[in-house]
C-alpha cells in the first residue's frame, strides 16, 4: 500500500479481507462503487474467496456479495487494523 496516497491495490484488498475474516471478524467495511455514491451502512465479512466477497448487513439481516473487486472505488473500516486507520477513506487502485 502506497501510504503518502493512501491506495491499496485489487490484489492487497483481496488480502485484507482474509486477513480481518480471519483474525479481527468483528471489523466491518463500508464501500463506494465505481458510479456510486458511500454506501449507507457498514457491513461485516460473512465468506471470501479470490473470487468474490459476500458481507452480512447487520440492519437488513442479508448478505451483499461483490463479485468484481475492480468495482470498489473505496472503502473504509470501522476499527483500526494493522496499518489501518479506521473511519479514513482508501482508495482501490487496478495498477499492481
Amino acid at each position: 500500500m502506497s501510504w503518502d496516497k493512501k491506495t491499496i491495490t485489487i490484489s492487497e484488498i483481496k488480502r485484507l479481507f482474509h486477513e480481518l475474516h480471519d483474525r479481527q471478524p468483528y471489523t466491518c467495511i463500508r464501500f463506494r462503487f465505481i458510479g456510486e455514491m458511500w454506501q449507507q451502512r457498514f457491513v461485516q465479512i460473512f465468506a471470501i474467496t479470490d473470487e468474490h466477497a459476500i458481507f452480512y448487513d447487520d440492519v437488513t439481516k442479508r448478505l451483499v456479495k461483490i463479485s468484481d473487486f475492480a468495482t470498489i472505488m473505496q472503502f473504509e473500516l470501522d476499527h483500526n487494523f494493522q496499518n489501518f486507520i479506521a473511519y479514513f477513506h482508501y482508495t482501490v487502485t487496478l495498477e499492481q
